[in-house]
């Protein structure tokens, strides 16, 4: 894949929960209209969704803009 400008990340069900071994769906939708779709652990820190992602996508983390229910998560 070649790089692109960023990604945003829209997911629902994005609220502080106790953390448990449930996993969420989480989708990725690129600068460019691309759509990825992830599963991870409900308490995955952040940098390490972001090294999710950037292997997903090809996205570096540093040009990763994340964004859950509009509030935007930093890491």
């Amino acid at each position: 894949m070649g790089s692109r400008d960023g990604a945003e990340v829209m997911g629902s069900g994005c609220h502080e929960a106790k953390c448990s071994e449930a996993t969420v769906e989480i989708k990725i939708k690129t600068l460019d209209s691309q759509t990825y779709t992830l599963q991870v652990d409900k308490c995955v820190p952040v940098p390490t969704l972001k090294e999710q992602i950037a292997i997903m996508t090809g996205v570096e983390k540093e040009q990763q803009r994340l964004i859950c229910l509009w509030k935007s998560f930093e890491g």
